[in-house]
């Protein structure tokens, strides 16, 4: 049996445009820097290439952090805390909007990674993994549009970072049976889906305002993340619930 790992995701790091609630995409870096010292210090931060490999069991329990969507804060705002902390994120980007600005965001904001921009970020340590080309409702396209968001993407990235693309998160956290199936076709290894089938555990860590709240929310998720021994999917526990 393989150690499992809490997996948690974020979107933007920074402060979303004004007049308007971005709770669900946007994490203060305030807020964001402590919460990861704090992670740092009690938990063992890994990254997904060790938890698809197997993580040795013993030590503090493992959690890895991720993000969606491609916000070009995360080479801003991210990647100098990381590199300060010492530890490695996977941040999943959709190649086909480098450049562009996020569907839900307006202005500086909502900017995305262009594909120098991502590159950076690889070459910074950083993990990179597929988020589908275009963020498409992956259950809602036919066969050929399907294969195109899974094997584009994945090449994508393999082609910036020089290493192979082994993890996806599922746009919106939705699949099916038949995007599942895609998925193992097109290579990955490991694909995320949410947690918030299981709202009583659901953890917005975004929310945390103190040590202890973020403490609980990763304790009580504990429990229903699953090992690398499954490399079909895993839920994530979100820091912005209400998009993918």
């Amino acid at each position: 049996m393989r150690t499992p790992a809490t997996v948690i995701v974020y979107h933007a790091i920074g402060m979303g445009p004004p007049g308007a609630d971005w709770d669900s995409l946007f994490v203060s870096p305030e807020s964001f820097a402590w919460q990861m010292a704090y992670l740092e210090r009690r938990r063992r931060v890994v990254s997904l290439a060790q938890v698809v490999d197997g993580l040795p069991d013993g030590g503090r329990p493992a959690v890895a952090i991720t993000f969606d969507d491609g916000f070009r804060s995360w080479l801003t705002e991210v990647a100098p805390l990381f590199r300060r902390l010492g530890v490695r994120g996977t941040f999943y980007v959709c190649p086909g909007l480098f450049g562009k600005t996020h569907w839900n965001v307006t202005g500086e904001p909502g900017r995305l990674l262009d594909e120098d921009d991502a590159g950076a970020l690889a070459e910074a340590g950083m993990e990179l993994g597929a988020h589908s080309q275009t963020h498409a409702d992956l259950r809602l396209l036919d066969g050929r549009e399907l294969a195109y968001e899974l094997s584009e993407s994945k090449a994508a990235v393999e082609r910036i970072t020089g290493r192979p693309c082994r993890t996806l998160a599922y746009p919106y956290g939705n699949r099916d049976q038949r995007v599942v199936e895609a998925a193992a076709e097109a290579g990955y290894e490991l694909a995320f889906a949410w947690l918030l089938a299981k709202p009583m555990v659901a953890s917005v860590i975004a929310g945390a305002s103190t040590p202890e709240q973020v403490e609980d929310n990763v304790r009580a998720a504990t429990a229903w993340t699953l090992s690398a021994n499954d490399l079909s999917e895993v839920d994530r526990i979100t820091a912005s619930p209400a998009s993918g």
